[in-house]
């Protein structure tokens, strides 16, 4: 038997195991906003929230991108906004 929820506001999805994590970061660099409108964007359709918790599990550098964030998985390691390229030339 499969059991759905839908969850039609962010304000109710609450991450679970290794997501927490991924949430938490994004929170602490302000990048949960950016990262609900990358994902309307990515998915018209939505998903579900075994979908989206296994997004931010196991691909945590798709999320920090969807939020405008590097993530460097070697070190684990979280900096503020993706700079772009003009700017970094232009410095």
């Amino acid at each position: 038997m499969i059991i759905t929820r839908e969850v039609y506001v962010f304000g109710d999805f609450s991450p679970w195991g290794n997501a927490v994590d991924t949430w938490k970061k994004m929170e602490e660099y302000s990048g949960i906003e950016t990262f609900l409108r990358s994902l309307e964007c990515e998915y018209p359709d939505g998903l579900s929230e075994d979908s989206l918790n296994d997004l931010l599990s196991f691909d945590v550098e798709t999320c920090a991108d969807f939020a405008n964030l590097q993530y460097d998985p070697y070190q684990d390691a979280w900096e503020d906004e993706i700079e772009d390229e003009d700017e970094e030339e232009t410095e």
